[in-house]
């Protein structure tokens, strides 16, 4: 049986999001990015082991573990944006809104009134996004993080995602991760 998602290699996967055969390379490039993979997929289950198991350093582990919350709805935020509005989201589009936020706190605790901008829309929008977030941490009832603390998470976050543009190929590896570990 073919593929039927590329019509070219031998379908061996059994795959619960498209209800069809599939190839071992389509079910690896495909999944979450264009297949909507249920939590129960046993391929998808075994990628998020072994992306968990490899992937963070013993430092990005321990400031990831100090601080879960911020980490896990900063990406959920840029899992959903690229879910519902910009399936072609790449690493490089989420690292420039990243820096984009991380300029407007820096001149923030300036005290200097500016916004930088993206001229990329989808780069803007997903800019926005993350800064409500920010917006929402430093105005919430239980004050968890001050304006320093939002600053070293976010620069945590962008080293995270340049060093994994330095070690890996492939516009979306850091999107790929972060949606399988949520």
């Amino acid at each position: 049986m073919i593929c039927q998602l590329c019509g070219k290699r031998k379908g061996k996967r059994a795959c619960p999001g498209t209800g069809n055969l599939i190839c071992n390379e389509c079910c690896g490039t495909k999944r979450i990015k264009v297949i909507e993979c249920p939590e129960t997929c046993p391929f998808l289950k075994k990628s998020k082991g072994y992306l968990k198991d490899r992937k963070l350093t013993q430092s990005e582990i321990r400031v990831r573990t100090a601080f879960p919350h911020f980490f896990q709805n900063l990406e959920k935020r840029i899992i959903e944006l690229r879910k519902t509005r910009f399936r072609d989201l790449v690493d490089s589009d989420v690292k420039e809104a990243l820096e984009q936020n991380l300029s407007n706190l820096d001149l923030q605790k300036k005290g200097i009134i500016y916004e930088y901008k993206s001229v990329n829309p989808k780069v803007q929008i997903l800019s926005d996004v993350i800064g409500e977030f920010l917006t929402s941490c430093l105005e919430a009832k239980e004050k968890s993080y001050d304006l320093n603390t939002l600053i070293f998470l976010l620069k945590e976050e962008v080293l995270f995602l340049k060093r994994l543009l330095e070690e890996r190929k492939g516009k979306t590896y850091y999107l790929d991760l972060i949606s399988t570990l949520h």
